[in-house]
């Protein structure tokens, strides 16, 4: 192992090391001396403080990223940083490892990442203007900057297989990460910490997918009790014609007042069960209406948030393709069809009441048809009582 140690800030020595291993043009040199195939540092810092510019950093959007990922820091303080590299030599495999156990600071600093892991933001006292960022590794194939300081750095290079297998094992960690999902991470991240958990759009739109199931159910309830209502519909039309055929047969009766009586009885009774069977059923319509009405104030809402999110991903640049620019997209087309449901229910449920307003004027006509049947009858039995008492 061959170790050196500054005490003071020694930027050019590792301006010189960066320049080796991230030589410009990506000439040759650092393919042949990269260990496997990965060619880049494997950086971690324990904490980045800094000014992130986000601007080039377009996630979703076919071709972007293409195994690379630009990330640009226009000031940062580094605590904790480690750079590690595997380095393939006649000797074997070699770590080169940079540490500063002091606060690294960064100006203009650009690198093309191949490979993030960022654990989340930090919060302890940082401005809103700077991002804090936590538990931070990457593979860079490329890191410039214009001024960088490295307080008490020290430089390892090291055969030792438990070190070689230590930075094996960190690049093996990191092939799991997904690179577009990670950015589009830190991306939303910053933009809650930045607009507040209150205002985020994002959060809003959340809380809308995770209501999701919810509302498809109650969509879902809707359509089945507009189904049934149709299906009572049915027999409580079938029940008029049916009434109605028997008052028509009832006033061919009129001729045998013997029968007359039972069967103005039975009608009766026929048509008070006929008119309780209709005043549930306009009391269902308007709970279904109820419903209709909530669900539309509900679709409305949820539409809005979805368009709201759309806009905030327009601005932060996170395409269709991206992970929430797909669940936008999944989100839309599930409203869109909950909108088509609400439709058809309001035109069924109008179709429904008018109805209820045909067979109010049908009623009023069997009533009438039943009461001169009453009448007939009652003008029977007072004949049959006067003629008893002339006798």
């Amino acid at each position: 192992m061959i170790v050196w140690k500054k005490a003071k800030i020694i930027s050019l020595l590792l301006v010189f090391i960066i320049s080796f291993c991230f030589p410009l043009g990506g000439t040759s040199r650092a393919a042949a001396t990269a260990a496997g195939e990965d060619s880049g540092f494997i950086i971690h810092a324990d904490k980045v403080v800094g000014t992130l510019d986000l601007g080039g950093i377009i996630i979703g959007a076919p071709g972007v990223i293409i195994g690379e990922l630009p990330i640009a820091f226009l000031q940062a303080k580094i605590y904790g940083l480690t750079l590690r590299k595997l380095v393939r030599t006649d000797y074997g495999t070699m770590v080169l490892s940079i540490q500063s156990n002091d606060i690294a600071n960064a100006k203009l600093m650009n690198m093309k990442v191949t490979k993030l892991h960022i654990g989340g933001l930090c919060f302890d006292g940082i401005p809103v203007v700077e991002q804090c960022l936590r538990d931070v590794t990457l593979v860079a194939t490329k890191l410039t900057t214009n001024h960088i300081q490295t307080p008490n750095m020290s430089v390892e290079t090291s055969f030792d297989p438990k070190e070689v297998s230590e930075a094996q094992s960190i690049a093996q960690s990191l092939l799991k990460q997904d690179l577009e999902k990670e950015a589009e991470h830190l991306i939303l991240a910053i933009h809650e910490h930045e607009s507040g958990k209150a205002s985020n759009e994002i959060a809003a739109f959340n809380e809308v997918k995770k209501d999701m199931a919810k509302f498809q159910e109650q969509a879902d309830q809707m359509d089945r009790l507009l189904n049934d209502a149709e299906q009572r519909r049915k027999q409580i039309e079938n029940e008029a014609d049916r009434l109605e055929k028997e008052i028509k047969q009832g006033n061919e009766r009129i001729g045998n007042l013997d029968v007359l009586k039972e069967t103005v009885q039975h009608l009766s009774k026929q048509y008070n069960d006929f008119t309780i069977q209709l005043k549930s059923f306009t009391l269902t319509l308007q709970k279904i209406d109820e419903l209709l009405q909530q669900a539309k104030e509900s679709l409305e809402a949820k539409q809005k948030t979805v368009q709201n999110v759309s806009e905030t991903l327009k601005k932060l640049k996170l395409g269709e393709k991206s992970e929430i620019g797909q669940e936008v997209a999944e989100t839309k087309k599930k409203l869109h069809s909950i909108e088509e449901k609400v439709r058809q229910a309001d035109e069924q449920i109008n179709e429904l009441k008018n109805e209820t307003h045909i067979w109010s004027d049908r009623i009023n006509q069997m009533n009438k048809s039943i009461e001169a049947l009453k009448h007939i009858d009652q003008q029977h039995e007072q004949e049959k009582k006067s003629d008893n008492g002339s006798e």
